[in-house]
């Protein structure tokens, strides 16, 4: 029985229901002495309340699409592997693009081996590697515009310590609610980006961000009527703090994310395309989430809806010069699965441009995107000047 869809859901939920009316049934039937009368009744609540546990993390997988199959559950799955790569819209740029972009200028009276006031170094890198490593330090960002204050970790390559400023900047968003230590620790964002300028990329200021500005609130990156501004947040605020903290001159500006933080990602492109160039989804979806943790975002109003809908936009309004990568698995279902990236794509026209990567499998989870962020990165080497 496969792990997702509803055979096996149904079949736990009906278990789960069953099991009480079971103990009931069994409790007063059971012999022998005292001592095992008292294992075998505590062996029936536990199977009881594993059958409900089991129902509920099932019905929890199915909705997140966390793992799609048992060998990905029990870590048994082959690694996964690129099926599928497709261009979309506008020429693609020159694949070594970035080898005809001028050297980045340099800024004099820079101290290479020094921080910023205000600026927190991790233990990611000790000092005396900084120039080689670069580091990742944490900062509190507070928006001049919207008032909006959110912790980040931000990558500083080692060309940051050898005096250059100007370079691409690119947010890293997660998932929601998020962590941006998982950014770093378990997605390993600034070791692959290390790792792709060891080989050649050019190197980029990575900011990690965690959409939930407002947490515990969802606002699905949108400037909410008479509420927190959350897209202005990412698209203004982060940009000119992180700039005017580290004295960067950015050459052009990025997104990435996950998740919710793919559609964030992906959404600063489409609406906001004088700022954001380049964007990548990693298992992200086109139309904005509203529950429970959201509430209203659009104040009731159906133009601001759709005006903050990627897939609305892209059917509805002129298509942005931007550049878009998606990166999904055949495997992945739902909002933000793999029929969802085809819908997006197949509305992908010049002078917008997009590309895909495709996974023969693999669920809404680290592992996935552990395969796709360091193509993503060096995609983003080539799209940001």
């Amino acid at each position: 029985m496969q792990l997702l869809g509803g055979p096996l859901l149904v079949a736990l939920i009906v278990l789960a229901l069953l099991m009480p009316v079971g103990v009931i049934t069994v409790w007063p039937r059971v012999r022998g002495p005292r001592a095992a009368q008292i294992s075998a009744r505590l062996g029936l609540v536990l199977v009881a309340q594993l059958a409900a546990l089991s129902a509920g993390l099932v019905a929890l997988n199915d909705y997140g699409q966390f793992f799609t199959s048992w060998s990905e559950l029990f870590g048994t799955a082959s690694p996964a592997r690129v099926v599928g790569a497709a261009h979309y819209g506008a020429s693609p740029q020159p694949k070594h693009l970035h080898a005809l972009v001028p050297a980045f200028t340099h800024v004099a009276a820079v101290h290479s081996d020094s921080l910023p006031a205000g600026v927190e170094a991790t233990p990611w890198s000790p000092q005396t590697e900084w120039r080689r490593r670069g580091e990742v330090v944490t900062v509190r960002l507070t928006g001049a515009t919207t008032g909006l204050s959110e912790l980040a970790q931000v990558y500083l390559p080692p060309s940051y310590f050898a005096g250059r400023r100007a370079m691409p900047l690119v947010e890293v968003m997660s998932g929601y609610p998020g962590s941006t230590l998982a950014l770093v620790d378990r997605l390993h964002y600034p070791a692959d980006l290390l790792s792709a300028i060891t080989s050649g990329a050019p190197s980029m200021v990575l900011v990690m961000l965690r959409p939930s500005v407002t947490s515990p609130r969802d606002t699905e990156c949108t400037n909410v009527p008479n509420g927190p501004q959350a897209f202005s947040y990412f698209a203004r605020d982060v940009p000119a703090a992180v700039s005017a903290k580290f004295g960067l001159q950015p050459t052009s500006y990025g997104a990435i994310g996950d998740s919710t933080g793919g559609m964030c990602a992906v959404k600063l492109a489409v609406v906001d395309p004088q700022q954001f160039t380049a964007a990548v989804s990693l298992s992200g979806y086109f139309h904005a989430i509203r529950d429970a943790t959201t509430g209203d975002l659009y104040g009731g109003s159906t133009a601001t809806r759709q005006l903050n809908d990627i897939i609305w936009r892209m059917r509805n309004l002129p298509l942005p010069p931007v550049s878009v990568l998606v990166a999904t698995s055949l495997t992945e279902k739902g909002a933000d699965g793999y029929r969802s990236a085809q819908q997006f794509l197949g509305l992908v026209r010049a002078p917008m441009s997009a590309d895909e990567i495709v996974l023969n499998h693999g669920g809404h989870n680290f592992e996935t995107w552990n395969r796709e962020i360091p193509s993503a990165l060096r995609w983003l080497g080539r799209h940001l000047p």
